[in-house]
């Protein structure tokens, strides 16, 4: 499933309409795309582990990994430039690209707080 997530992100920006854009924030991209693959290792050695018998606090493991996934997306999503695969997708953000980055802007800061409430919560 990680090789088809890694070919997809390949592909992705070469079908994107708006496919210049993604030169602009590269490295926005690349954080979400390496820590999507990294996420998916995660889940795969917790899989292996489990399946040898070991006890793995799956709950605790995959809540540290999502609330880690909201803080590093939140940072990055007011670099995100207008597209149609990565960010906020609704009709009013990907119809005006004001809106697009107002609403991510505003956004932003949301996912980052919301990931250390999550962070927390298993406290």
């Amino acid at each position: 499933m990680n090789i088809l997530f890694y070919l997809m992100f390949l592909v992705l920006p070469n079908l994107d309409p708006k496919k210049d854009n993604y030169t602009k924030f590269k490295s926005a991209y690349n954080i979400i795309r390496y820590f999507i693959h990294t996420l998916f290792i995660i889940i795969q050695i917790i899989i292996l582990v489990a399946a040898l018998g070991y006890k793995v606090q799956v709950d605790f493991v995959m809540t540290m990994a999502v609330s880690i996934m909201f803080i590093l997306f939140g940072n990055v999503m007011g670099k995100i430039k207008h597209n149609y695969f990565v960010g906020i997708r609704t009709p009013w953000t990907l119809a005006d690209e004001r809106v697009w980055v107002r609403t991510h802007r505003f956004a932003a800061p949301f996912w980052v707080m919301s990931g250390f409430i999550i962070f927390l919560y298993p406290l």
